[in-house]
């Protein structure tokens, strides 16, 4: 039979009775094809996502560390968040709740985590520990500001492995040369629980260590010798980054403590004697006992957070402060 051919006199019934078969599959099959769509675009996040290796570090600028090395691959949970005083600092329910997926914990050796690094790993018991402090030789906080600079260099104290009862100064971070160490560290630790990334965390490790480099002769060159000075901290947080480029840190706090009156006094006078300008302050603290004593020596008070983020910015500002008031 000849086939029927559709004309402008066919009633446009019949026209809609022979075409719905095919009108009605070809809508079927737009939603099955958007439906694949849309599951797939839901799920590439989704895959995405899982190939992360989560880490667990102490404080802000271990992070730092971890994503210049671990970019996109690693996610970091912070213990102690931007902020809070590593020192006396309780982590809350939920940090730990969210320490199950992690693979490992990067110890960065301080105080926070003698309290709570035990209690972490029974919340996993399968995440690896890895130290960063490693191959770190660390030096003494002094317990008298009079005394503390009775060595010939701080160099030479860091080079000795006599400590006696003094204790030991956690904040290894805040020098570019001791960075290195940490770097390398964190980039071996990645690289053993996320092995088949090795070849994109040594890539990064790589430019890391050449920033750090390029930081370390930044700040150099800003404190050369004609303006090598000793500035005051409330905190002593600032040892090794004053032992890098031979300047000499004044703490207010002692042991933990604030300064007797009679201490004050001497520290003071100290002051005075050695035309010390700058003191730096932490947001972790008060800055009462150094508004007095920039009052008394007419000095700047500068505020700066050893536990910044943005680690190498933090430590080019620092020099820049030290730098221009020390002139």
């Amino acid at each position: 039979m000849m086939r029927k051919l559709i004309s402008k006199d066919m009633p446009v019934n019949e026209i809609t009775k022979r075409d719905a078969p095919s009108i009605a599959t070809l809508i079927l099959c737009s939603i099955a094809v958007l439906t694949l769509v849309q599951v797939f675009v839901l799920q590439v996040p989704t895959s995405l996502s899982a190939k992360r290796v989560s880490v667990v570090v102490s404080i802000v600028p271990q992070k730092y560390f971890v994503d210049q090395i671990g970019k996109g691959k690693v996610n970091v949970i912070v213990m102690v968040p931007p902020g809070a005083n590593p020192h006396s600092y309780e982590p809350k329910p939920k940090q730990m709740i969210a320490l199950s997926g992690a693979k490992a914990y990067l110890t960065i050796g301080i105080e926070f985590e003698k309290a709570w690094l035990q209690k972490v790993l029974n919340q996993n018991r399968d995440m690896k520990i890895f130290h960063m402090e490693e191959g770190i030789k660390k030096i003494p906080i002094r317990k008298s500001v009079t005394k503390q600079y009775a060595t010939k260099s701080s160099i030479e104290t860091l080079s000795t492995d006599t400590h006696g009862d003094e204790k030991l100064d956690p904040h290894i971070w805040l020098s570019p040369i001791l960075a290195k160490t940490i770097a390398s560290n964190t980039a071996n630790a990645l690289i053993t629980i996320d092995p088949s990334n090795t070849e994109f965390y040594n890539h990064n490790l790589k430019l890391f260590l050449s920033k750090i480099d390029a930081l370390h002769e930044k700040i150099r060159k800003i404190l050369d010798e004609k303006k090598k000075k000793a500035f005051i901290v409330f905190h002593p947080a600032w040892g090794y980054f004053a032992w890098t480029y031979g300047l000499k840190e004044v703490p207010i706090e002692l042991e933990g403590k604030e300064p007797s009156p009679k201490e004050l006094k001497e520290l003071i006078q100290f002051a005075r004697q050695r035309g010390i300008k700058v003191i730096l302050v932490e947001p972790q603290f008060s800055d009462r006992i150094a508004k007095i004593i920039s009052r008394e020596i007419h000095g700047k008070l500068i505020k700066v957070d050893p536990l910044a983020y943005e680690w190498d910015i933090n430590l080019l500002h620092v020099a820049e402060i030290i730098g221009e008031v020390s002139k």
